[in-house]
């Protein structure tokens, strides 16, 4: 019975290491549904200063014809205001292109997972074949 017994011992490991893939995929598949949320907020966030940008340049070029010493210490807040908000952009930009890289790795690392499960299925149908062929 020897060969029956390395028979179930193979089956056994080959359970658990499937089981264990499985359980990777979970933890991995709650990470990347952690990461959803924010990511829709801070694309929300970066479609509202589109907008925002879009109605701050719209009053903004009615301010052209406007001249004098009030209008040079706007002019140069307002660049300020455009340089720094231009910064935001590409900050909330980077943070979307962060998310996005680590949810793809996440995916990655999950199919790395379904190769080993699909393993450990096809070595589970070879060993139980050996089995019910043990007993034929």
């Amino acid at each position: 019975m020897s060969s029956y017994d390395s028979l179930i011992r193979q089956k056994q490991r080959t359970k658990s290491q499937m089981n264990a893939a499985q359980d990777a995929n979970g933890d991995l598949q709650e990470q990347i549904d952690r990461l959803k949320a924010p990511k829709k907020i801070i694309a929300a966030e970066k479609t509202e200063y589109v907008s925002l940008k879009m109605n701050v340049n719209n009053i903004a070029n009615g301010f052209y014809q406007w001249k004098g010493d009030t209008y040079d210490s706007f002019s140069g807040d307002a660049q300020d205001l455009v340089t720094k908000s231009n910064e935001y952009y590409l900050k909330i930009d980077d943070a979307i292109d962060d998310i996005n890289s680590t949810i793809t790795e996440l995916k990655n690392q999950m199919e790395e997972n379904n190769d080993i499960i699909g393993w450990c299925r096809s070595r589970l149908r070879d060993i139980g074949t050996m089995l019910e062929n043990f007993f034929n």
